[in-house]
């Protein structure tokens, strides 16, 4: 058994800190929207005729509103990651800013 101790290479900087954390997040968001569109695949090559209709069935219809307090389902919702997707300058902004704080943490729990 070895008595060396090995150090700690030197600590990252706040901006590569920031960089992980951005390259993460925007990774994660782009997963659950690819989550989500093979979702969509999988419906439409299985039920293309509901999904091109003009209207959902009635019956389809009422259950959703049955779980949803109320509420018809929104043909013009929109899904989770689909602004990182298109490159959105919102979802950029708020990506580094969540990113920075992110790294912040990081930071301070690095020893």
């Amino acid at each position: 058994m070895s008595n060396v101790i090995q150090m700690p290479g030197p600590r990252p900087t706040l901006e590569q800190l920031t960089e992980e954390a951005l390259v993460e997040w925007r990774n994660g968001v782009l997963a659950e929207f690819c989550d989500s569109l093979s979702t969509a695949r999988g419906l439409w090559r299985r039920h293309r005729e509901l999904i091109e209709a003009e209207s959902l069935p009635e019956r389809l219809v009422a259950a959703y509103a049955a779980e949803h307090e109320g509420q018809r389902p929104d043909d013009d919702m929109e899904v989770y990651g689909e602004d990182a997707f298109r490159g959105d300058e919102d979802f950029e902004r708020d990506a580094l800013r969540t990113a920075r704080a992110l790294a912040k943490t990081r930071s301070s729990c690095r020893f």
